[in-house]
């Protein structure tokens, strides 16, 4: 796994100049609204959290967030 997260993993969004993919956005969109229905606000912590997408979008609506992910160029972006 090290290898893989170090030399293959890319979660960059070629041809879009960095933006989210739309069906992306739409499934992450049902999962922030699945959380807001079943769990109290407060903190979260997501391990794989790629870009940080749902973390963000969380972090807007009052959530304390933190989350990690093994790819060195993800979390780069994270910082």
């Amino acid at each position: 796994m090290e290898y893989y997260y170090k030399n293959l993993s890319n979660y960059t969004n070629v041809g879009r100049g960095g933006a989210p993919d739309t069906a992306l956005v739409e499934s992450k969109s049902r999962q922030i609204s699945i959380i807001q229905d079943h769990i109290k606000l407060g903190s979260i912590y997501e391990v794989g959290c790629a870009s940080g997408y749902i973390l963000s979008e969380l972090k807007k609506i009052g959530w304390l967030v933190a989350g990690c992910d093994p790819s060195p160029s993800e979390a780069s972006i994270l910082r």
